[in-house]
């Protein structure tokens, strides 16, 4: 396997997170790993068979930038890696911690929690990858723009939601795209009541 660590950093924690899984990796795989930036020509990842892609999320998704770079590969095996910064030794990473241990059995049967340990160096991090499981049709494709890459269309940010959502309890990923997500009530209210920080925007 011959890959390429891919990372969009805003304060440099996506970009810490992008070499300890590229120093961890790197003595089993050919492991190659560059900053978005400096790819201007998608023909530059044509050498590679597998993308490990990282960015910090903008307003509960990928920023658009990475949305609109991930939309442009073709043929390859991706990976995706995401980081909202929070410091996990502090007192409210640890209570997330806890409080997500306890959503994730409410959770379960839309959104899976996977613990994770990274190291880097003498630094340990722990945290949760989450999978949303649901899909839905959730954005107004006649209202929304589009942006066009080799002829397929594809929806820009921020989309326009429909106006009567359903399919799901908690929370879906869009039919069309899954970087487009949706969270009900009754998952705010969880996310509330397990004093966990996080922000929501209105459907628009």
């Amino acid at each position: 396997m011959k890959a390429l660590i891919i990372y969009s950093s805003k304060t440099g924690n996506t970009k810490k997170v992008a070499y300890g899984i590229y120093d961890n990796l790197k003595d089993s795989y050919d492991l190659s790993i560059r900053d978005m930036d400096e790819i201007n020509d998608m023909a530059m990842l044509d050498e590679y068979d597998t993308l490990l892609v990282g960015f910090w999320i903008d307003r509960g998704t990928a920023h658009p930038k990475a949305k609109k770079f991930v939309k442009q590969i073709k043929n390859k095996k991706i990976a995706l890696f995401a980081t909202l910064g929070a410091d996990p030794s502090s007192k409210h990473g640890q209570d997330v911690m806890k409080n997500l241990n306890k959503l994730a059995d409410k959770l379960k049967n839309e959104l899976d929690f996977f613990p994770a340990k990274l190291r880097i160096k003498n630094d340990e991090f722990k945290f949760f990858l989450g999978k949303i499981k649901l899909t839905a049709k959730l954005v107004d494709m006649e209202k929304s723009n589009f942006y066009e890459i080799d002829r397929e269309k594809f929806i820009d940010y921020p989309p326009v939601f429909l106006g009567n959502i359903s399919g799901f309890e908690f929370c879906a990923k869009d039919i069309n795209d899954d970087l487009i997500w949706a969270f009900s009530d009754k998952f705010k209210e969880l996310v509330v009541s397990n004093n966990l920080k996080m922000e929501f925007l209105p459907l628009t």
